[in-house]
């Protein structure tokens, strides 16, 4: 192969592994954060909906307590994406910013203390879910950056 073939070659191969790693880096953050949402029926997790372009807006009627579904369907939304891709991860229950934020309130509107909650926050998430997984973009990005540079 010659040099200008070479460096047609280059032209096509960077733009499609860095494409490939973007949406390595997109899935493992969503990914993240569907784990780490907390499940007493499962709605809250199986609400994350991913969607290219725009936020979702409504409401799903589904639960998914091991969030198998929702993961499933937000990789095959996010494989699906064109170049260049914009991919949003919402949760438009009324009660999700209550889990990422702490925000669950007792009946004198304190931060609510009990079996699933602490301080406001939920047991199972004490750290949100959203936050939590933006602090571990880097390693996200590290992976991705190693996987290209894999032969």
């Amino acid at each position: 192969m010659g040099f200008a073939d070479k460096i047609k070659q280059f032209s096509v191969d960077v733009p499609e592994q860095l494409d490939g790693a973007a949406k390595k880096i997109t899935i493992d953050f969503f990914s993240g954060v569907i784990r780490d949402t907390p499940v007493d029926t499962g709605r809250l997790r199986g609400n994350w909906q991913c969607t290219i372009g725009e936020a979702a807006s409504g409401e799903l009627d589904v639960t998914d307590e091991q969030g198998q579904e929702t993961t499933n369907r937000m990789v095959q939304t996010v494989n699906a994406a064109p170049r260049d891709f914009v991919a949003y991860l919402t949760n438009n229950l009324a009660y999700a910013a209550a889990a990422e934020f702490g925000l669950w309130k007792d009946k004198d509107g304190k931060p609510a203390n009990g079996a699933r909650t602490i301080s406001g926050y939920s047991t199972q998430a004490p750290f949100g879910m959203v936050g939590l997984n933006v602090s571990r973009i880097n390693h996200f990005i590290k992976q991705a950056v190693a996987e290209m540079k894999k032969p």
